[in-house]
């Protein structure tokens, strides 16, 4: 749900959830990949980002392969472990 310019609240019918879900998986997919080559351009294995950040390697392992469903924590955790900056940035294909 969002504020629309009115100061009231939209929110997307049912039928845009499948398709809003199928983009965010897409658009994280490439994200997850992304965290992979960087763990891998700093010479870490799942085990020692996991240790870094305080999280499971399985977790690291499935935010990777994007069958993980990580907290914001755990993305600031591993990103910080990473050296690296988590940032949610707005998409230029939105209206406003």
């Amino acid at each position: 749900m969002s504020r629309g310019a009115d100061g009231g609240t939209w929110s997307p019918g049912p039928e845009a959830a499948p398709r809003a879900g199928e983009e965010l998986r897409t658009r994280l997919g490439a994200e997850q990949r992304l965290g992979a080559e960087l763990r891998h351009a700093r010479g870490l294995s799942q085990s020692a980002l996991a240790e870094r950040a305080s999280v499971q390697q399985a977790d690291v392992s499935r935010i990777e392969r994007g069958l993980g469903n990580p907290t914001r924590d755990t993305l600031v955790r591993l990103a910080d472990a990473l050296g690296a900056r988590l940032t949610l940035e707005p998409r230029a294909d939105t209206a406003e």
